[in-house]
């Protein structure tokens, strides 16, 4: 696994395990080396700040989270669709339905066990800065009815880096069930 130990939600409120993160192969930056085997220590060093609140469009969830290591590193574990189960526990799975390279237009699909799947379409694609994605299709019967999301990227002088999650969740249930989404 990439990070060593089950790791929590990402935006649970507390202060997350040290992790060691595995580099793998790299696809999705061009320019970007790839690095085939090594391990590279990581540490949160803030306790991720997690909002959540009603709007009239939906549920509005937005995560901060401290990651001690640099952006181009970051961006490469987060967007690696084979690579989500490591560290997203929420997942059962997560597929490419479009061919690669991933970029504006990829369709992805990703499983929430009981909750069912989503279709993601990126609808923005800025390595490393910042990626952005819409549902396009839900399974029948998920209590999610649509789901618009970005990622952002914030380098920091100390190679560290603050990964940024904005969500606007419809679902039936609301704000009780946007969590489980981030």
């Amino acid at each position: 696994h990439a990070l060593s130990g089950r790791v929590p939600r990402v935006c649970q409120a507390h202060v997350l395990p040290n992790y060691v993160l595995d580099l793998g192969p790299s696809t999705n930056v061009s320019g970007w080396r790839r690095h085939e085997t090594g391990t590279m220590p990581t540490t949160h060093t803030d306790r991720p700040r997690l909002t959540v609140r009603q709007t009239p469009s939906g549920v509005r969830v937005e995560c901060d989270v401290h990651i001690a290591a640099p952006r181009e590193f970051v961006w490469e574990v987060i967007q690696e669709p084979t690579r989500r189960l490591e560290w997203d526990p929420r997942l059962s799975a997560c597929e490419l339905l479009a061919p690669r390279p991933i970029g504006k237009g990829t369709l992805l699909r990703t499983f929430y066990g009981l909750l069912g799947w989503i279709d993601l379409d990126y609808v923005s694609w800025q390595p490393p800065a910042r990626s952005a994605v819409a549902s396009r299709a839900t399974s029948r019967g998920n209590v999610v009815h649509s789901v618009i999301g970005s990622w952002n990227f914030r380098p920091h002088d100390d190679n560290s880096t603050t990964w940024k999650t904005q969500l606007l969740v419809r679902a039936t249930g609301g704000r009780m069930l946007a969590p489980l989404l981030e």
